[in-house]
């Protein structure tokens, strides 16, 4: 019903008070930002009119070399305590801490597998990262995550997963992760192509030139591989931004060492991209695509002195922790924004 109305909206352009939007007094009572997040709810970016700016109250004007100036101070002297807290909600033990390029040790396959799961996990919305770790920890005790990386597919083992999860008498333990069960199909291709997908993961660390993320997430269609080589179904739609999240990794834990990968290593979710426009950061706040990473990596570019814009090859890691302590956030965030 809504997209019909929506659809005839669109045809008869007829949006009745919401023309007038921009000069409703009802927006002298939103902040910037949440004038923004409904025009972006409304899905009409036309509407931002110039007179916008006048009715609502502005932000403090905010230099974005000495903010992040600042943030690359405290990361500097306190990375090393804080990497270990945001890992430890991101990993269970013993998972993620090394990968290589070795498609036969099962470990290492593991290791890989848990990569693909959690950056499969970025497709699926508003999450928390403590949500993710737990579904993983669970293929871990459950030994799904054996099943998923083992190079000998036996389709018995998956079938029992999904019978052994529907069957459990616990009914509270047995919804705890469907939203991320219905990531089964995605799972599913990597899993039956892991060797494939760590060759070809591994294969960027020797590109000598700028490249497109669709390269990586869709081999067959490469210009890296010319057309051939590594053979393997497309998988842009199965990790979306969550592909960041690989490659991120895959640097920080120096699997992969090449300057041309740094713009792609920025995990752009929604709070991320929220930052770096208020930052000033001409990107599109409200699509989630992976190429915002290269808009963020250049932005920090742009802005910052020293010409490290990794963040000691940690990238959105620094930034993401403030965005989820309340206190980091009070101290790095909320002063330009309020």
């Amino acid at each position: 019903m809504v997209l019909r109305v929506v659809d005839k909206m669109e045809k008869e352009r007829n949006f009745g008070w919401l023309n007038d939007l921009s000069n409703s007094p009802l927006l002298t009572e939103l902040d910037t930002n949440k004038v923004n997040r409904l025009i972006g709810f409304l899905g009409k970016p036309e509407w931002r009119y110039p007179n916008v700016n006048a009715l609502i109250p502005q932000q403090r004007k905010v230099d974005p070399k000495q903010k992040l100036k600042i943030i690359k101070d405290w990361w500097n002297t306190e990375g090393k305590t804080k990497l270990p807290v945001f890992l430890n909600k991101t990993f269970p033990a013993g998972i993620g801490s090394a990968v290589s390029s070795d498609v036969n040790d099962h470990n290492n396959r593991r290791n890989w597998m848990a990569l693909f799961l959690l950056g499969i996990s970025h497709t699926m919305g508003r999450c928390q990262p403590e949500q993710h770790r737990s579904f993983l920890e669970r293929c871990l005790n459950e030994k799904w995550l054996d099943t998923f990386a083992d190079a000998d597919y036996d389709p018995k083992k998956w079938m029992k997963i999904i019978e052994d999860y529907f069957e459990r008498p616990d009914s509270d333990m047995q919804h705890q992760h469907l939203e991320w069960l219905k990531n089964f199909p995605s799972i599913y291709v990597v899993s039956r192509y892991l060797s494939e997908y760590i060759t070809l993961f591994v294969s960027i660390g020797r590109v000598t030139d700028h490249f497109n993320m669709a390269d990586i997430t869709n081999s067959r269609k490469s210009h890296l591989f010319q057309r051939g080589g590594i053979d393997v179904p497309p998988i842009e739609k199965n990790l979306g931004y969550g592909v960041c999240f690989i490659l991120r990794e895959l640097v920080r834990l120096k699997v992969l060492d090449n300057p041309f990968i740094y713009e792609h290593c920025f995990v752009p979710q929604y709070n991320l991209r929220q930052f770096f426009v208020d930052l000033g950061c001409e990107l599109d706040c409200y699509t989630p695509h992976c190429d915002n990473s290269k808009v963020i990596y250049h932005f920090l570019q742009e802005h910052l002195d020293d010409g490290d814009s990794t963040f000691d090859h940690c990238f959105d890691i620094p930034f993401q922790m403030i965005l989820r302590d309340s206190e980091l956030f009070s101290k790095y965030y909320s002063d330009f924004i309020t």
